[in-house]
């Protein structure tokens, strides 16, 4: 039966796990990327998700690192070409969502808090990037967050200076094109996924053509804070005000169940205002691991962003209900994320 077939006919898991797997071949074997696949199937990118959450959730693949999605993974960025030959003519990647299993706000800097953090992929949404090397210095922007309120002319103007900045630092021209899958001003890096993407097609044209180039964590976190976090894209300790980075071993098998955005949005500024109202900063026992991160949820924004937003204690409440390992809000809010784990022997 045809994949079409199986959509249409809302078939049983085993169906639906079937479509996974000729999902995953397909990114995998025919070089095609996420959306370019939703586009030849004529479905949207919400309905496929929804085919990959069956098949994660039977079991047969492990949804932590999002390898699935592409034939190195997303823990490696990913670069193909549109005509696969040696001078690759485009340079695409994709960049899961993050996930904050922890966030303890354990100082004040000048500018920044200072923070400890556990941190991994959310690969149920990523977002993509596509490089055309040449003449025309553009950047377009698609959405597919699904978020009905996402002002994508006005992301693309925010974001384009940032891309501007990227571009000088590899010494490249030509035409971008993100497509957006994770949600904005909901702490699941919305606003930096892309830009990672975006880094790694820039780099990748870099290393091919010779060029010199010094990117240091100050120079990432001058983009974002939690870039030099999401460019590794593997589970990992985050501290200071993002430029600290380890990699911790992944002794936890995770599942993300599900996740929902808080109408009403979240301000980053605001929350952190919140918070230095409260005073209540602590450095006191910040989890360290996957392991103590999941067995002692903490998110000391958690209380300022429910103070400016009651409707995320509400979509909080609501994940709960469902009895799941563990439900925590993501970064200063408004996402909140729920998901099943097993300790690896």
């Amino acid at each position: 039966m045809e994949l079409r077939d199986f959509y249409q006919k809302r078939s049983d898991k085993k169906d639906m796990a079937a479509c996974g797997t000729y999902i995953i071949d397909a990114l995998r074997e025919q070089g095609l990327t996420f959306f370019e696949l939703c586009e030849k199937l004529a479905f949207s990118a919400e309905t496929i998700r929804s085919t990959l959450n069956v098949f994660l959730k039977n079991g047969v693949v492990n949804n932590m690192t999002g390898r699935y999605m592409l034939e190195d993974g997303v823990g490696d960025y990913v670069v193909v070409s549109g005509n696969r030959v040696s001078n690759r003519k485009k340079y695409r990647s994709v960049v899961p969502a993050k996930c904050n299993l922890s966030l303890a706000v354990v100082g004040k800097g000048e500018k920044l808090h200072e923070l400890d953090m556990v941190f991994c992929p959310f690969d149920l949404v990523w977002d993509e990037a596509e490089f055309t090397p040449g003449d025309d210095n553009s950047l377009t922007v698609e959405d597919n967050t699904l978020q009905p309120d996402f002002d994508k002319e006005r992301f693309a103007g925010e974001i384009r200076s940032k891309v501007d900045k990227l571009a000088r630092k590899f010494k490249v021209s030509g035409a971008v094109k993100i497509k957006k899958g994770v949600p904005v001003g909901a702490g699941l890096g919305g606003s930096t996924a892309c830009l990672v993407a975006v880094y790694y097609c820039f780099k990748k044209y870099a290393d091919d053509n010779g060029t010199k180039y010094d990117v240091s964590p100050k120079y990432l976190t001058s983009l974002s804070s939690d870039f030099p976090a999401m460019m590794l894209a593997s589970a990992c300790r985050v501290q200071g005000v993002g430029e600290k980075v380890t990699k911790i071993d992944e002794t936890v098998k995770i599942i993300f169940t599900a996740f929902k955005v808080a109408e009403g949005g979240s301000d980053t500024a605001a929350v952190y205002k919140q918070f230095d109202a409260q005073d209540k900063i602590s450095s006191k026992n910040p989890p360290a691991t996957i392991e103590q991160a999941l067995k002692n949820p903490r998110n000391d924004l958690f209380a300022p962003a429910c103070t400016l937003n009651k409707n995320i204690k509400k979509v909080y409440k609501e994940l709960k209900d469902a009895k799941p390992n563990f439900v925590l809000m993501t970064g200063s809010g408004s996402a909140v994320v729920s998901l099943d784990y097993t300790i690896v022997e």
